[in-house]
Order: C-alpha cells, then structure tokens, then sequence
C-alpha cells in the first residue's frame, strides 16, 4: 500500500489517500514496440486500452512543439493558428490579429 498526504490549503486541514496496486488485467494499455521521446500518446481506437504516437512533442521545459492549431472552445471559442512563420488569433471565428 502507499499513503498520499494531501493539504487542503483553504480549510488547512490534511487528508490521507490509500492507493493500492490494480490488478493485472484492468486499466492494460497496449502501444507500439518503440517509442519518440516526448511524443505525447493519444488513444487508437475506442476500447481505451490502445495508444499511438503523435508529431506533437512536450519537452522537459514543458514546451509543445509540432502543433499547427489550438482551440481553446472553454473560454469562449478563441482559436490560434500557426502556418509557417504565420500566427493568426481568432475569437468566435473572427480574425483578430495576425503576426509574421
């Protein structure tokens, strides 16, 4: 077993979280033999149990790197396109402001 303490900064008040090791057979996630360093796995399929590489990469410095577009729909559908040396901001499908 392995215990996690966890603060409640708010309340300052601490809670203790039992987490046990899961059976063999739930949760399997099966993937290709080899793999890119910081490619970040996306799921192949619906079962939820099969991963595939993706061209996006996360680095150490937590910098995404190979992504051509962002959608951010949760606050309020802004958009951000990148094509070559080109970076467009949309705001509810309305081009707002361009570089490069």
């Amino acid at each position: 077993m392995t215990y996690i303490l966890i603060e409640d900064v708010e309340s300052s008040s601490i809670s203790v979280v039992t987490i046990s090791t899961l059976a063999a057979d739930s949760g399997d996630v099966t993937g290709p033999g080899s793999a890119t360093d910081e490619a970040i796995a996306r799921f192949n399929g619906s079962t939820g149990k099969q991963l595939q590489s993706s061209i996006v990469t996360l680095t150490d410095d937590g910098i995404l790197k190979n992504v051509s577009e962002v959608w951010f729909d949760a606050i309020g559908d802004y958009k951000i396109v990148k094509t070559g040396t080109t970076l467009q901001i949309y705001v509810q499908g309305a081009l707002v402001n361009q570089w490069g």
